[in-house]
C-alpha cells in the first residue's frame, strides 16, 4: 500500500528521501573550510535587481478579478469567515506592495570560490547544477543547491554577459537544458493557460 509521503514524492510535491541519496549531496562535504580554499580569483561582476520588475495587470483583467473577489468576499462574509478574508486581503496587499515597490540593485560576483551575493557567499559544493528561465519576460538564471535550506537561487541576469557566465557556470556545477518542473508547477501552468484573458 502506498503512503502519502510516497505519493506527494511522485507527484513532486514533496521530496522525502534519505540523506545522501542524491549524487551531489554524496560529494557534499559538511562545512566548508575558507582556509583550505585556494586564493579567489574574480571571474565576472555585475550589479542588477534583485528580482524581476513586475507590471501591473492589464485593466480588464484588474476589473475581472476585482468582480470575482468581492463576490467571494461577500460569499465568506455570510459564512462567517472573516479570518479567511483577513488571510485572503493580506495577500492581495503584499502582492500590490512587491509589484510598486521597485527591486534594491545587488551585487553579484562570480569567483574561484562561488557566488557571492551582496556580501552572502555561496559555495561551488553546495551547489548542484543550473539552467536559465524566463519569468514574466525577464531573463534569469537558477542556481539549485543541495541543501534544503536554500533549495534554488533566482538571479536576474541583466547587466551580465549571458555567454560569459554560461561558460564559467559550467566549468563548475552541471548544465539543464530543460527547466525541471514539479506537479506543482505544471498544474500552476495549465490554471495559467485556462485563464489567459
Amino acid at each position: 500500500m502506498l503512503k502519502l509521503n510516497q505519493v506527494t514524492d511522485l507527484l513532486g510535491i514533496t521530496k522525502t528521501r534519505e540523506p545522501g541519496t542524491d549524487e551531489a549531496e554524496r560529494n557534499l562535504p559538511d562545512v566548508v573550510k575558507v582556509e583550505e580554499l585556494a586564493p579567489k580569483e574574480v571571474f565576472l561582476t555585475w550589479s542588477a535587481p534583485s528580482r524581476p520588475v513586475k507590471t501591473g495587470f492589464n485593466s480588464s483583467l484588474n476589473r475581472t478579478f476585482m468582480i470575482i473577489g468581492i463576490v467571494i468576499a461577500l460569499i465568506l462574509v455570510i459564512l462567517q469567515e472573516f479570518f479567511l478574508i483577513l488571510v485572503i486581503a493580506s495577500l492581495i496587499f503584499v502582492t500590490h506592495v512587491l509589484s510598486e515597490t521597485p527591486p534594491d540593485n545587488v551585487s553579484y560576483e562570480v569567483s574561484s570560490h562561488g557566488l557571492m551575493i551582496d556580501n552572502q557567499q555561496f559555495y561551488w559544493q553546495e551547489m548542484r547544477r543550473f539552467f536559465f528561465s524566463q519569468e514574466e519576460g525577464h531573463d534569469a538564471f537558477v542556481i539549485e543547491m543541495a541543501s534544503a535550506v536554500t533549495s534554488r537561487l533566482y538571479i536576474t541576469t541583466s547587466g551580465v554577459d549571458v555567454e560569459k557566465l554560461k561558460s564559467i557556470l559550467l566549468s563548475k556545477i552541471h548544465f539543464l537544458q530543460v527547466p525541471p518542473e514539479s506537479f506543482l508547477d505544471k498544474t500552476y501552468k495549465s490554471v495559467l493557460d485556462k485563464f489567459n484573458i
